[in-house]
C-alpha cells in the first residue's frame, strides 16, 4: 500500500490542528498558517480542506477572521477517518472493490489475504487518534531539543 501525497497531506494539517486545539483554544487558524507550520503548498491545502470538511472532521468560517478548527476532540478522531476522507486506503488491489467483478473471486486464495490485510490496516489506523499523532511529534521535538 503506498498512501498519496493527499493522504500526507491530510494528516499533516489535521496535525497541525491538533495543535491548535491543545495549545490555542481550537480557535480558528487560516490556511497560510496550517501551510507554513506543516510545509505544505496552500493551493494543495484548500482542496484538501475541503475533502475534510465533507468527512466532518474540521470546521471553517469564511471571512477576515475565519479559518479552520477540528469539529472534534483529537482523541475522537482516529488516523482511518482522516486517511479515507481523501483517498480509499483499504482498496489495496483491485478485486477488493465491490464493482470489480471477477470470476474466480469465489476461490481465489489471495482474495482472502488482501481481506485480511484490508481488515489489519483498517483497525490499527482506527486504533489510533489524531491525540496519539499529537503526542507522537511532541515527543518528537521533545527529544530533537536534547540532543
Amino acid at each position: 500500500m503506498k498512501l498519496s501525497t493527499k493522504g500526507r497531506y491530510a494528516l499533516r494539517a489535521m496535525l497541525e490542528l491538533a495543535n491548535n486545539y491543545y495549545e490555542n483554544n481550537n480557535s480558528l487558524i487560516d490556511l497560510k498558517h496550517i501551510a507554513k507550520k506543516q510545509q505544505l503548498p496552500i493551493k494543495y491545502l484548500e482542496h484538501l480542506m475541503s475533502d475534510l470538511k465533507k468527512a466532518n472532521l474540521v470546521f471553517s468560517e469564511r471571512g477576515f477572521s475565519g479559518g479552520y478548527k477540528l469539529k472534534d476532540d483529537p482523541n475522537n478522531i482516529n488516523l482511518f477517518l482522516i486517511l479515507n476522507s481523501t483517498e480509499n486506503i483499504a482498496n489495496l488491489t483491485q478485486c477488493l472493490d465491490k464493482e470489480f467483478l471477477c470470476d474466480l473471486k469465489k476461490t481465489c486464495a489471495t482474495f482472502e489475504i488482501w481481506s485480511g490485510l484490508k481488515e489489519v490496516i483498517i483497525k490499527y489506523l482506527q486504533s489510533l487518534s489524531l491525540k496519539n499523532l499529537y503526542d507522537i511529534e511532541k515527543r518528537k521535538l521533545s527529544y530533537a531539543k536534547t540532543k
